[in-house]
């Protein structure tokens, strides 16, 4: 029997609260990835007074121009064009910037000519207005400032040194969003390639911006995200790409940074290595980590997690490839790396997701799998949210299982339990007879005894307890949310 997964049809880096305001004025411009050429740099009109860029959003995929405008605005704007160094000669324009997004030749290619920059717009809360089309005249290095000696008039990646020059002179950034990935399923056979440099040549010049010493390039960059391409239509083909968790450890690096984003990050099997070594990684402003559709190893997570001991939100969707597993993914070990938070942490929430092959899935033996549990987290003082399953929380088993009352702090405020693994062979907590000859239907009875039994220790925190049980691929599951009052 093959059975399918559940996936989200949103990733997670998607939230209102880190975007920009709703009014918002944005920067667009886009390069053809096969020949360098110079951006327009685009300013809002009201009348003959310039209204300041809030955003910078570059695609290098694509060869249009295209205005978002504020919808405050009662005319439509229009654009003064010319160059970077226009932007960069005018220090008023730099300090207006605060959010950019980076999309990368590689990742438009792979969707469709108005999908790569869509999300964008979205999450800034703007709204579209008509558009000029313009090819984008050559770029000449003149047009950054002579002092930026990365920038090689002789090599066709000037274009790509002057970008990140200008993304780097942004003293008011606060939102960086890189688009990009360093493999693709179709591109290489081998899944456990080793992590990869980064293809991008823009990722590599942000990087070494970001790892100068001295530097103050994105000295107040707050929150990070690095997110893969897919189409809107088809959410499931995230699971195509992989972003290298050396092209991600820089971000690691900035000084002021809050919120770091990542979205299918791999570490080829291997322990991920600082970048400098010199220079050891310690992250105290960090304070939410979302590592979305993950492939890191336990030893990898907890180098990660020991770099920003101050962490109050920690989201981890770890995903197990059955087909090219060389271990079970002990949970024990991250229990011990979550215990460095146990001061901090408010927020957790932990899905493992089994991405595998027909064959796996149907129950052939294989080192894949969960061992330990993470439980207990008691000692966790200001835990106030969790999203867990029970297997995750209290084991594989469910005889002699620990009581929820029992491995929860009191603090706890909000619950919600999963059952993202209710199609792994065996699976124990929907009560499913297995060896029967017959089909068997869930009933879910020990889940709903763990419920019981720890409501019924009146938790004094509880405030919400959310059960999201799937029976079927998206098509068939209860969802229950329980409001609890004083």
């Amino acid at each position: 029997m093959h059975r399918h997964i559940v996936h989200d049809a949103e990733p997670t880096f998607y939230t209102s609260k880190h975007g920009p305001p709703r009014k918002t004025n944005v920067l667009r411009s886009f390069f053809l990835p096969s020949r360098p050429r110079r951006p327009s740099t685009i300013f809002e009109m009201a009348g003959d007074v310039p209204t300041l860029p809030a955003a910078v959003i570059w695609d290098r995929g694509r060869s249009e121009v295209r205005l978002v405008s504020s919808p405050s605005l009662s005319s439509p704007p229009f654009a003064i064009v010319r160059d970077i160094r226009r932007l960069l000669s005018s220090p008023a324009h730099l300090k207006a910037v605060r959010h950019a997004a980076v999309c990368c030749a590689r990742a438009s290619e792979r969707l469709e000519p108005e999908t790569a920059m869509q999300r964008s717009t979205a999450e800034l809360g703007a709204e579209p207005v008509p558009h000029a089309k313009a090819a984008t005249p050559s770029l000449h290095t003149d047009t950054v400032a002579p002092e930026d000696g990365e920038v090689d008039e002789s090599q066709p990646a000037g274009a790509v040194a002057a970008l990140a020059v200008l993304l780097s002179r942004l003293p008011a950034l606060e939102t960086l969003e890189i688009r990009t990935f360093d493999r693709a399923e179709d591109e290489d056979d081998d899944e456990q390639t080793a992590s990869l440099a980064p293809v991008d040549p823009v990722i590599s010049h942000l990087c070494r911006q970001m790892l100068s010493a001295g530097n103050t390039a994105f000295a107040h960059v707050r929150t990070a995200r690095v997110v893969v391409p897919y189409p809107d239509e088809y959410p499931a083909a995230e699971f195509d790409f992989y972003v290298s968790a050396d092209t991600v450890l820089p971000l690691f690096y900035l000084p002021r940074i809050g919120t770091l984003e990542l979205h299918r990050v791999e570490d080829g099997g291997r322990l991920v290595s600082w970048p400098a070594k010199e220079r050891p990684v310690f992250a105290p402003l960090l304070k939410e980590l979302v590592l979305s559709k993950a492939q890191l190893s336990e030893a990898s997570i907890d180098r990660l997690v020991r770099a920003c001991p101050n962490l109050e939100v920690f989201h981890l969707e770890h995903v197990i490839d059955a087909e090219y597993a060389r271990s079970w993914l002990d949970l024990d070990a991250l229990r011990a790396s979550l215990e460095t938070l146990k001061h901090s942490l408010e927020e957790l929430s932990f899905s493992v997701i089994l991405w595998t092959s027909t064959a796996i899935d149907c129950g052939e033996l294989g080192p894949w799998g969960i061992r330990g549990t993470l439980a207990s987290l008691r000692g966790f003082a200001r835990l106030k949210r969790v999203t867990i399953s029970l297997p995750v929380l209290l084991g594989w088993e469910t005889e002699n299982s620990a009581s929820l009352a029992d491995v929860l702090p009191s603090s706890i405020e909000s619950l919600t339990i999963t059952n993202e693994m209710f199609f792994w062979w065996h699976y124990r907590w929907d009560d499913l007879k297995w060896e029967a000859d017959g089909p068997s239907a869930p009933r879910w009875q020990t889940l709903e005894a763990k419920i019981l039994e720890y409501l019924e220790a009146r938790p004094p925190g509880l405030r919400q307890l959310k059960v999201e049980v799937w029976t079927a691929a998206g098509a068939t599951g209860v969802g229950v949310t329980v409001e609890l009052r004083s």
